[in-house]
């Protein structure tokens, strides 16, 4: 069963925004300033026992098209 993180985590993830969709994952949106701040978002994923479905880079500002209505 897939549950959505709740606005309370976002605290974990350094401002970066939760954005939850219709199939009952979370898309952690925001900027990544480099490769050790990458690394240490993954660790606090892993940290928290949170499964990882995918990692996508793009080059849009953050908190636009990746959301679902």
């Amino acid at each position: 069963m897939r549950r959505h993180l709740g606005p309370r985590w976002a605290s974990w993830f350094d401002g970066m925004a939760l954005v939850p969709q219709d199939d009952g994952t979370t898309v952690i949106d925001g900027p990544i300033a480099d490769q050790p701040a990458l690394h240490g978002l993954l660790r606090t994923i892993s940290d928290l026992g949170v499964p990882l479905v995918s990692v996508t880079a793009t080059d849009e500002p953050a908190h636009t098209s990746r959301r679902t209505p």
